[in-house]
C-alpha cells in the first residue's frame, strides 16, 4: 500500500523566515500524523516505512516532527511490527537524520534492542519485535 500525505508548508504566509514552530502548525502536524497511522492501521497494514515529514522543501523542524511520530506510534506500537524511517542526507541543507535518530533511540526503554539499523542513514524501530525478542 502505498499512502500519500501533505506536510504543512512552512514557505506560505512568511513563516520560512520564522524559526519558531508555534501550536498552531504543531498541532496541524500531530493531526496530519495521526491521520497517516490511523490510515495505515485501518489498512492493516503492520510494516510501514515513513520520511521526515515536512522537514525537507518545506522547513518543518525535524526534532518536533520526530517527537510527534515517536509520541504518536507509541499510542498505537501494538498496531505496526516494523516502523522504519527512511531519511539520507547528502551532506548539504539541513540534517534530518540527527534528529530523528536521537529522538527515537531507546524507543520501548530498551537501549540495547532499539537500536537504529542504519542503512543508507535509514533506521528502524521495530514497536512489537523489540519488546518480544533478545537482539
Amino acid at each position: 500500500m502505498e499512502l500519500r500525505a501533505a506536510a504543512v508548508d512552512r514557505r506560505r504566509c512568511g513563516q520560512f523566515i520564522s524559526k519558531k514552530f508555534n501550536r498552531k502548525i504543531l498541532d496541524d502536524m500531530r493531526r496530519r500524523i495521526i491521520a497517516q497511522l490511523v490510515t495505515l492501521i485501518d489498512a492493516g497494514v503492520r510494516h510501514v516505512i515513513l520520511s521526515a515529514f515536512g522537514c525537507g522543501a518545506f522547513r518543518n523542524p525535524a526534532n518536533n516532527v520526530a517527537v510527534i511520530y515517536r509520541e504518536e506510534i507509541e499510542k498505537r506500537a501494538t498496531h505496526f511490527d516494523v516502523v522504519v524511517f527512511a531519511i539520507f542526507h547528502a551532506g548539504y541543507g539541513p540534517d534530518n537524520f540527527t534528529p530523528f535518530q536521537k529522538v527515537f533511540l531507546g524507543f520501548n526503554g530498551d537501549d540495547d534492542c532499539a537500536k537504529f539499523v542504519c542503512s543508507c542513514e535509514g533506521f528502524c524501530t521495530p514497536p512489537r519485535q523489540v519488546r518480544q525478542k533478545k537482539c
